[in-house]
């Protein structure tokens, strides 16, 4: 936490917003108490209830939630979740296709017009995060409606000769 907090004071002296993504109920409750702008939820727990649950009741700002490695139906149950709770317009929904990286023709970037379709008006805003290489890919998320480009960038292995 004193990591954190010296992280948060040292990025707001530099005009950059802190944040950062939490795992966990330990870690939703120790970075809720530092009150950055917003917090996301990584793919991997965004079905973790009980930790959303504790940041619909504690945290007042938004929480980002990217759908990579979720089904439609749980996809549902996360957006009913955060309606039910009453915090579905702090909610901010990435378009996501996991994986490091992601092929060009594995990125699914339609995905973002059927999510606008279908909760642009009850979400924040759908966002695209990006595991891929190149920067093509987010010029077409932006085109799509995409309000932000999230990039994550993936590990490339380069063999010996340059290949």
């Amino acid at each position: 936490m004193d990591q954190h907090k010296e992280l948060k004071e040292y990025s707001e002296e530099c005009g950059i917003e802190y944040s950062t993504s939490v795992w966990d109920l330990a870690s939703a409750k120790e970075i809720t108490s530092l009150q950055p702008k917003f917090i996301k939820i990584p793919s991997a727990c965004n079905n973790h209830y009980k930790m959303l649950a504790y940041l619909c009741d504690n945290f007042n700002s938004e929480i980002q939630v990217p759908l990579g490695m979720t089904s439609r139906g749980e996809e549902e149950n996360l957006i009913r979740f955060f309606e039910d709770t009453g915090r579905n317009r702090d909610l901010v929904i990435y378009s996501c296709t996991f994986g490091y990286p992601v092929p060009f023709e594995n990125v699914c970037l339609m995905e973002i017009k059927r999510l606008i379709g279908i909760y642009g008006s009850t979400v924040k805003e759908v966002r695209f995060s990006g595991h891929h290489l190149g920067i093509a890919i987010d010029i077409a998320a932006y085109t799509l409606g995409a309000s932000i480009i999230e990039r994550h960038r993936p590990r490339c292995l380069v063999r010996a000769g340059g290949n």
